[in-house]
């Protein structure tokens, strides 16, 4: 179900009934029309499947959900990049979960409203995240205190255990990558701390960061949206534990579009081949 993509009241269609391409078409349509996906996106999206869930009901029913599944990935990115332009209308998309999931799901939306006030918050599949950080519903004890491991640390403890690539540019925009070992979520701050003191970036760089530790795990996108769910993402599959992956981008007049997710991924993932090498 990774690759599947839920689509909600688009109303069912004489061509699809007798054309085994219809409801594909009808999609295609839809990507097109409701979800303002330009042509040059439309061509890059494929699918191994498209059809409709349950069995086909009488005229004036409520439309059967479409099930999409995309080959290759990316399209369902592309999509779910453009589920904005759904607010406000009668029609919705989403990821397809297992039953257990969408239990959890059901769970956590009513404290997902409840702290959206004054908070950013998002739900990826069966994890809620406020400001970034993994809601956990375990309230801390009322006398355990947190010590910011790092922030005794100088400038060259530090050094030695953050790995900095050279920059990258790509047209007029520079992406620089970092990787840290951490042992829990409050080594973040200064580990970020140091890397944006560093003379390498300037003031209007935005850092996109993602980390994961035994018992946390959270994302940062600094002004450029979804970039860092899409590095938490690609973390946990590559199931790495106590790092943390930070990109410092500077975009340019071009603003490099949808590319500049692809490098901020691609950059993060080659980045862990040097975590032997730290401390």
């Amino acid at each position: 179900m990774r690759d599947n993509l839920v689509f909600y009241n688009i109303p069912e269609s004489d061509m699809e009934f007798g054309n085994r391409d219809g409801t594909t078409l009808l999609l295609l349509g839809f990507l097109q029309e409701q979800m303002k996906l330009p042509q040059e996106m439309l061509v890059q999206i494929s699918f191994d499947r498209v059809h409709r869930m349950g069995k086909k009901r009488e005229k004036g029913s409520q439309p059967r959900p479409i099930v999409a599944k995309f080959n290759p990935f990316k399209g369902k990115v592309l999509v779910l990049d453009h589920a904005k332009n759904l607010r406000g209308t009668k029609f919705g998309v989403s990821e397809q979960y297992p039953l257990e999931i969408q239990n959890r799901r059901k769970a956590l939306l009513p404290i997902m409203r409840e702290k959206r006030e004054g908070a950013k918050t998002k739900l990826i599949v069966d994890k809620l995240y406020i400001n970034g950080e993994l809601y956990r519903q375990e309230e801390p004890k009322a006398n355990e205190t947190h010590t910011l491991v790092n922030t005794e640390k100088n400038s060259d403890q530090l050094k030695n255990e953050i790995f900095q690539a050279n920059e990258v540019t790509r047209d007029d925009n520079t992406f620089q990558t970092s990787v840290a070992k951490i042992t829990k979520q409050e080594d973040v701050a200064s580990v970020l701390q140091y890397i944006k003191t560093e003379k390498k970036n300037a003031c209007e760089t935005s850092y996109v960061s993602a980390f994961v530790t035994e018992t946390s795990e959270g994302y940062l996108d600094d002004s450029i949206s979804t970039a860092g769910i899409r590095l938490l993402e690609m973390l946990k599959q590559e199931k790495v534990v106590g790092v943390l992956v930070v990109v410092a981008v500077r975009l340019g007049s071009l603003k490099a579009g949808q590319e500049k997710f692809e490098i901020i991924t691609c950059m993060g993932r080659d980045i862990l081949r040097h975590l032997d090498e730290l401390n």
